[in-house]
């Protein structure tokens, strides 16, 4: 293995609850790290992945489609992308009052970025926490990982793959086994299910049945938001009593995202205002504008 030979920088976005206001709180360490503390408590990247950032642009881009903020890393300019690369992860902590570091980092023969990720600061609360990590690495470094970053973490290997340069694990066409949910627990209550082909709306349910023709665009909806690359929970409006909940299964594997807030449409993190639109829209079109809804509506205001 060859030691890279560039310095590691941390950027650590600290996710967790705590009885603050929501302000950033920013705390420079001894040694080359950033700390940003954010008031809450969902996890804004996907765990499985790590992303891929080479410019200020796509940084900018980065953090407000992710983390809903405006790019505050003005050390991460031109000059530095001329020659590094940016590489963000997120690495879970079982508590709120935990910090880490990465001691060691190598690049085997296979093409695999290993890092050496150990605890540096413990804490005990009653929350867990979620730390963006941006880890630099020089271009011609970078230009030699293939086969994803595996880190170490108490005693654990995490393995990443590159959200860039994986595609989603829904095969394009439907498979015969394709089961569809939505649950929605806002102002009202809306559940359904295409394997039990009901649909529940406040306190009342009736069967309802989505054609062959309408479970297939439902399902190219889903495949192209990518719901398998998504993080497993959004935080939109910081209102854990607003929740959606989508799940499908596809050749027998179970995908589901959980988001918080329905106001998705206006919410100001463009890659999840999106995902809100389409949301808004699969329950309009495939739901809420059949006769059978506007009749169990209908009763429900009785």
């Amino acid at each position: 293995m060859k030691r890279i030979l560039i310095g590691v920088v941390l950027l650590i976005f600290v996710l967790s609850l705590t009885g603050c206001d929501n302000q950033d709180i920013i705390d420079e360490s001894n040694y080359d790290a950033t700390y940003v503390e954010f008031k809450n408590s969902s996890e804004v990247l996907a765990r499985e992945y790590y992303y891929e950032i080479t410019s200020v642009s796509e940084l900018e881009q980065f953090l407000k489609n992710h983390l809903g903020k405006e790019n505050t890393l003005k050390k991460y300019d031109k000059k530095f992308f001329r020659n590094n690369v940016l590489l963000a992860f997120m690495v879970e902590e079982s508590s709120g009052g935990n910090a880490h570091n990465i001691y060691t980092s190598d690049i085997s023969d296979s093409g695999t970025l290993y890092l050496d990720v150990k605890l540096t600061q413990g804490g005990i609360t009653m929350n867990m926490a979620y730390w963006a990590v941006f880890y630099e690495i020089s271009q011609e470094d970078f230009g030699k990982i293939t086969n994803g970053i595996n880190i170490s973490k108490g005693g654990k290997v995490i393995k990443l793959k590159s959200y860039d340069k994986t595609t989603t694990r829904l095969p394009e066409e439907m498979p015969e086994d394709f089961v569809f949910s939505i649950a929605c627990y806002t102002d009202e209550k809306l559940i359904f299910s295409t394997s039990k082909n009901k649909l529940v709306y406040n306190e009342k349910e009736t069967e309802f049945v989505i054609s062959k023709e309408g479970l297939s665009e439902i399902y190219q909806i889903v495949r192209e938001i990518e719901i398998d690359k998504l993080p497993y929970a959004i935080n939109a409006k910081n209102d854990p009593y607003e929740e959606i909940i989508i799940y499908v299964k596809v050749n027998g594997v179970a995908e589901s995202i959980s988001i918080w807030g329905e106001d998705l449409i206006d919410f100001e993190w463009k890659s999840f205002r999106e995902l809100g639109k389409t949301i808004e829209e699969l329950i309009n079109n495939y739901i809420k504008n059949t006769e059978e809804f506007k009749k169990i509506a209908g009763s429900s205001d009785e």
